[in-house]
């Protein structure tokens, strides 16, 4: 056994690149219709300094809470397009609304079951000025996968809910509700799986608007595009026709186009963006499974992808100033947070055995979305992993 001097270990950090979110988020508006907007989903990421950056490049922001909501307001931001989604936008305070609308934002609320729109209906009385959105039930008509797709379609209203709100709730639903959440799913690696989605989705839309004449002016694609955490980074497949031109094909099959699309997005702007730093706390050689054991761990990333698709975390960990590119000098090591139960489980590492004796450090990239916001310094107690933007 190995043991370093505690007094001499840096703690656990990550560092977010300008440059690589600003690429995320040229790369997506290439391939994403013209006429559509870019939101960002502080799900992802919540580190306060990558939040005023981002908003200088995208349309607006996803939020689900009202701490997220506090922070739009310390960071001032404002002229932006705003959407509330999750059910515990219920607990976000009506001073805090008001407060975000009076700072030149637009505030849309996702509806996500019938209960909600009778709470959206309550804020609009005490005067909130909100747009509602129906989040759209349905199935993306092709299978991704546990962990790499949309699951069951349980969330949201279904087309028969949203025509019966439409044709029963009158004046207000008509006035107060401008269009349509599509959750298209999670970790899509082609466009043309995303496009399968799309066309579901707009379907959907389709025959909503046919049953009722409501006009869709706004429609949000929530999800879809991938990330590895900690892995490295396999960009997404394009197809021979543009996802803009094929988008727009699909559209144009409404009665009237929607004046405002826009995409949700959080791992795909923010994901390759992070490089993690962490400690060496002690390791073992030993033959049948040699391990490090670093100052991060119990990681909901490593814990969700565990539990989902029954795999080791793919979280892979280097010596040095870059990824290595191979080489049979390296030994794969087992890289485990400091709780010492094998759910603690990170990834691998290859490392030189020759470093050992002064290897205090490792790295691991494309830890920009899900990692410091999901207490990855290793106990929901302890304080937030260090985070700096460059």
């Amino acid at each position: 056994m190995h043991f370093l001097d505690p007094y001499s270990i840096p703690p656990a950090s990550i560092t977010y690149s300008k440059l690589e979110i600003m690429k995320n988020i040229l790369s997506l508006q290439k391939f994403l219709p013209e006429t559509s907007s870019l939101i960002y989903s502080l799900k992802a990421n919540n580190y306060h300094e990558l939040i005023s950056y981002i908003a200088y490049f995208t349309q607006g922001f996803d939020i689900c809470s009202q701490e997220e909501a506090d922070i739009l307001i310390k960071k001032n931001i404002e002229g932006k397009d705003i959407f509330i989604t999750g059910y515990d936008k219920v607990n976000i305070q009506q001073e805090t609304l008001i407060k975000l609308s009076s700072l030149r934002n637009n505030l849309f609320f996702v509806l996500e079951s019938p209960r909600e729109l009778d709470y959206f209906k309550l804020l609009i009385q005490r005067g909130v000025n909100g747009k509602g959105l129906f989040r759209l039930s349905y199935l993306p008509g092709t299978t991704y996968g546990i962990y790499n797709g949309l699951p069951k379609g349980h969330f949201g209203f279904t087309r028969q809910q949203i025509i019966d709100c439409l044709t029963k709730g009158g004046h207000f639903n008509y006035k107060y509700i401008v269009g349509f959440h599509c959750y298209i799913g999670s970790q899509i690696q082609s466009v043309e799986a995303i496009m399968i989605s799309l066309v579901s989705a707009i379907t959907e839309i389709k025959a909503i608007c046919q049953q009722t004449d409501f006009y869709a002016s706004v429609i949000n694609f929530g999800g879809g595009f991938p990330h590895a955490f900690g892995a490295q980074y396999q960009p997404l497949s394009y197809p021979a026709l543009p996802l803009k031109q094929a988008l727009h094909s699909e559209l144009s099959k409404l009665l009237h186009l929607p004046e405002s699309i826009y995409f949700e997005s959080g791992r795909a702007i923010v994901g390759t963006s992070g490089h993690l730093q962490v400690s060496v706390l002690d390791y073992h050689l030993r033959p049948e499974a040699p391990y490090f054991v670093v100052n991060a761990g119990i990681s909901q990333i490593g814990a969700l992808h565990l539990l989902r698709s029954l795999r080791p975390s793919p979280m892979l960990f280097y010596a040095g100033k870059s990824q290595p590119e191979g080489g049979r000098h390296l030994q794969k090591f087992d890289v485990y947070g400091p709780a010492c139960t094998s759910l603690d489980h990170l990834g691998t590492a290859l490392v030189d055995p020759v470093q050992l004796s002064n290897l205090k450090t490792l790295y691991c990239d494309n830890m920009g979305a899900y990692t410091a916001s999901a207490a990855l310094n290793g106990f929901h107690a302890k304080p937030r992993i260090a985070e700096r933007l460059i």
